[in-house]
């Protein structure tokens, strides 16, 4: 037969829409846990007046009923869509529809008829050899207020959910109309091909993942000591789940029967937490656990098991210490800052055993034991001088801890003294310093006024010759030095404190009695050696800046503007531009005599 005797109308321009469906190719999730669409991938028709010729994804619409062609012949037409069910594989059916539209309706007037039937798969039929019709969807006879309808939904939960039982991947549904109507051209209709099932689907939660024992992961045996013990895994669940059940199951390893349940909330891909009061578990013993993940409908496989064993007794007896390198807590003691010694840890007999924390008047770092209830050595290098001490507990496999053992020894003081020559002088005077270390030492570095660190090497001598120069009157004066030690480690710091002459000036009221509103004659005398200028600030006044004498000294005009006190401050400034320290003194302008350099 010619490909003309079955020539059918083309699709009407536009897009029909499918109430509620997004009719595109792919699987599109309609809620964040259990619906999804999925559209049909092929579709074909069979023409009775073509009985071995197959319509497959033809343009324009999916034909039902008889048309009548100019030529006079009568077609009688089906129409057959194909989904691909991949996406649900492994999935419980909670419900489906297969939803499509009616394009054109030959009579409107006519009640609809038209059936829906799940077949076998075929993606080429022909008329002469139609897929075996397996089950009938619930018809949907009757009348729509629109013509053509623009949604017809059948149920195929029941239809669908056998073919995901019977393992199909893919599935094949039949428009048609009954044997009665078909060939009668009143009853015709077209559909959009491009139907889709709306399926609410539910997979089952995955095996959960991460398993830890208070944060340790499950393939470390661990023993727990007394306290909560916390069993945690990351639950998962295709449909992104937000309320999930986890449920642990812990029992004594020789005790299979004796299984203890514990329910918590989860979240799919997030950790969920169980605790056990470690009351109720029983000391001394081994066990195992796991876990599975539920939703609302079904549950998911076992984790692997997982295990623990509990020991809720501490060690008996605080730990022995010992030390060649630091042997003694009287002065003046042995070693030095920067001079890291060896220290032992022993069980002190108790075989559990398995390290040792140990810190500075608290013990928090752990160190393990060469073997159960053996010791442990470790350097630790003192940083200050004088009186230190450890504090060292014995830790089992559950990590309960013993009492402490305190460890008294005494630190040697190598704080590198320093001298400096001339002892005392005016700022900017450079003084030659001397840095010397009571043992052999490969250098030192130093900072003044808690400045950068500048390191200098030792000489054949052990010591450093440096020279300071003091040029900052408003700071401390201090030299801090630290030995660099022949191990490349810094002792404590020695501090050196610079004698230093600020060389602030003077002043001096020449007026006698001052008065308000009224000048009033101030002396000003330099100190600083070199200096040639004077700086004063009169009350809130800007700074004003007067040579100094040949004399040394040059005379102010000041006029006080409130009683009692008034500041004056006054600095010098050399040639090379030291100043010199500043003065801060008042003047009083209420009755009595002035005073200054107060």
């Amino acid at each position: 037969m010619s490909s003309g005797l079955s020539r059918l109308p083309r699709k009407a321009a536009g897009v029909v829409m499918v109430v509620g469906v997004a009719l595109t190719g792919s699987v599109v999730p309609a809620n964040a846990t259990d619906y999804s669409s999925i559209t049909s991938d092929s579709w074909a028709y069979v023409d009775s007046a073509a009985p071995r010729t197959s319509f497959a994804n033809q343009d324009g619409d999916a034909p039902v009923g008889a048309q009548v062609f100019a030529s006079g012949t009568v077609h009688v037409f089906r129409s057959y869509v194909n989904f691909n069910l991949s996406s649900l594989r492994g999935a419980r059916l909670v419900s489906a529809s297969l939803i499509t539209n009616e394009t054109t309706v030959n009579d409107c007037t006519t009640q609809f008829s038209t059936q829906a039937w799940l077949t076998e798969t075929s993606r080429k039929p022909t008329w002469a050899h139609q897929p075996a019709e397996q089950s009938p969807l619930p018809s949907l006879n009757g009348t729509f207020p629109r013509c053509p309808a623009p949604s017809l939904a059948w149920d195929a939960t029941e239809a669908l959910g056998k073919a995901l039982q019977d393992g199909r991947s893919s599935v094949t549904f039949e428009l048609r109309l009954p044997e009665d109507q078909q060939s009668d051209q009143r009853f015709s209709r077209t559909y959009n091909p491009k139907a889709t099932l709306v399926v609410q689907a539910n997979r089952p939660p995955g095996k959960p993942t991460g398993l830890t024992v208070n944060s340790t992961d499950c393939g470390q045996h661990q023993a727990v000591a007394a306290g909560t013990i916390r069993l945690s895994a990351v639950v998962s669940d295709p449909d992104d789940a937000f309320s999930l059940t986890a449920e642990f199951v812990y029992w004594p390893k020789q005790h299979p029967d004796q299984r203890t349940t514990l329910v918590a909330s989860g979240v799919s891909g997030s950790r969920t937490v169980a605790s056990i009061w470690y009351q109720d578990l029983t000391d001394g013993t081994d066990y195992a656990w796991q876990v599975h993940a539920k939703d609302t409908l079904d549950t998911g496989p076992w984790s692997a098991v997982c295990t623990f064993s509990t020991d809720f007794t501490a060690p008996d007896k605080a730990p022995t210490v010992s030390s060649a390198d630091y042997p003694t807590p009287a002065f003046p003691g042995t070693g030095g800052t920067g001079v890291p010694g060896q220290f032992t840890f022993n069980a002190n007999g108790v075989r559990d055993v398995v390290g040792f924390y140990y810190g500075e008047f608290e013990a928090r770092t752990f160190v393990p034991a060469d073997h159960r209830g053996g010791s442990a050595t470790i350097r630790y290098t003192p940083s200050s001088p004088g009186p230190d001490n450890l504090v060292v507990r014995s830790a089992d496999a559950a990590d309960n801890r013993s009492e402490s053992t305190r460890y008294d020894f005494w630190v040697v003081n190598n704080e590198p003294p320093t001298s400096c020559t001339p002892a005392s002088g005016y700022l900017g005077v450079p003084r030659d310093c001397v840095f010397s270390s009571p043992s052999p030492v490969a250098g030192y570095v130093y900072s003044v006024n808690r400045g950068p660190g500048t390191e200098v090497p030792a000489g054949p001598d052990g010591t450093a010759h440096v020279t300071i120069v003091p040029t900052q009157p408003e700071l401390s004066q201090s030299i801090e030095v630290r030995a660099r030690l022949g191990n490349g480690n810094l002792t404590a710091a020695g501090f050196y404190h610079l004698d230093v002459d600020l060389g602030t000036p003077t002043a001096a009221v020449l007026t006698a009695n001052p008065t308000i509103g009224q000048p009033v004659q101030v002396k000003l005398g330099s100190v600083l050696p070199g200096s040639v200028t004077f700086t004063y600030t009169w009350s809130d006044d800007q700074p004003v800046t007067i040579p100094v004498g040949p004399d040394g000294t040059a005379t102010i005009t000041l006029i006080p503007t409130q009683p009692y006190g008034q500041l004056l401050s006054v600095h010098t400034t050399t040639g090379d531009g030291l100043q010199s320290g500043t003065l801060d003194d008042y003047i009083d302008a209420q009755a009595g005599t002035p005073s200054a350099g107060h």
